[in-house]
């Protein structure tokens, strides 16, 4: 596996959540992700870019 890709525990680590709300945050289609067949695999540039907008949003309610 690339650096530049994750799995589910990788990505779960890299944001400092648990799987589990990391499998619920793709249930709900609320971050982008990409599969491999049957696995879930996430693109670190679009974990960093999906972190981005979430701290825009928040801002934006301030």
């Amino acid at each position: 596996m690339n650096s530049d890709h994750f799995d589910i525990d990788q990505a779960a680590k890299f944001l400092n959540v648990k799987v589990s709300r990391l499998r619920t945050a793709i249930l709900r289609k609320e971050i982008p992700y990409f599969k491999v067949g049957r696995l879930v695999r996430f693109h670190k540039h679009d974990l960093e870019k999906w972190i981005d907008d979430l701290r825009r949003q928040t801002q934006k309610k301030f």
